[in-house]
């Protein structure tokens, strides 16, 4: 705000001073008119001194004397309005420079009182005028990131979402695996084995376990026969870790895929 002042006080002395400089080209010109008048009515005294001299050596009722000595008389009193109204008009021109320098001496005063000068203000104008395109260009620039932040919290927004569904679907697998059982015998021979429920226990025809021994894998094993309390399971071939055996004991999770 307060350089917005200092451009207006600049403007505002400016204005002034041009206004004055104009009035006193005004007033120079009036002096100047009343300078060739004033030598007009000079003359026209020195005229009217002779016409005088030459009407006292005439008998008075000589007419066209009178008559010369009338139209010198009439001419010296149009000249005399004429320089009344321009020593008026002078007068009043003079009255509107004092009031335009007295506006610009106080104007003067008030930029002494905060330190600048009109080229400091000048120099200040040019600064905030610089400052402004600095702004604008770094308000481009600002846009430019916001968008693209913008664009980033979309997708991380869209990564978020698939994370959550993928979450979800981890769940609902853990949830359905909260069916556990255990091997109730094991037939290396045949690679199969027998776990402790069946169809009253929820196990499906198609369903398939993963056989740990606490909480290492030891195998995967598919079901082959779903009996009322049992279920006979084949071993999933290349799923048996290496060195690992299935085992009575061992526990069943069902693999919800």
């Amino acid at each position: 705000m307060a350089k917005i002042i200092l451009i207006l006080s600049i403007l505002a002395m400016g204005c002034a001073t041009f206004f004055g400089i104009k009035n006193r080209q005004a007033l120079i010109e009036l002096k100047k008119q009343t300078i060739e008048i004033k030598k007009q009515i000079d003359g026209d005294y020195i005229a009217y001194s002779e016409a005088a001299e030459a009407a006292d050596k005439v008998n008075k009722s000589n007419f066209p004397e009178k008559e010369g000595q009338d139209e010198v008389d009439a001419g010296i009193r149009a000249r005399k309005l004429e320089i009344s109204q321009i020593e008026s008009a002078i007068s009043k021109a003079e009255e509107e420079v004092a009031a335009i320098e007295a506006k610009t001496n106080a104007l003067q005063r008030e930029l002494d009182a905060i330190g600048v000068s009109p080229d400091t203000l000048l120099e200040e104008k040019d600064a905030i005028e610089k400052a402004i395109v600095l702004a604008n260009e770094e308000s481009e620039t600002l846009k430019g990131e916001i968008d693209l932040t913008r664009n980033v919290i979309a997708g991380n927004r869209q990564a978020i979402s698939a994370i959550n569904a993928r979450l979800q679907k981890r769940k609902e697998a853990i949830g359905a695996r909260q069916l556990t059982v255990r091997v109730q015998d094991v037939n290396d021979e045949f690679g199969f084995v027998v776990l402790n429920a069946g169809k009253s226990g929820g196990v499906a025809s198609d369903s398939q376990f993963l056989i740990l021994r606490g909480s290492t894998l030891i195998a995967k094993v598919a079901a082959s026969t779903v009996q009322p309390g049992s279920t006979v399971a084949n071993l999933v071939p290349g799923s048996l870790a290496e060195g690992a055996v299935i085992m009575p004991g061992d526990t069943a999770i069902l693999d919800a895929k």
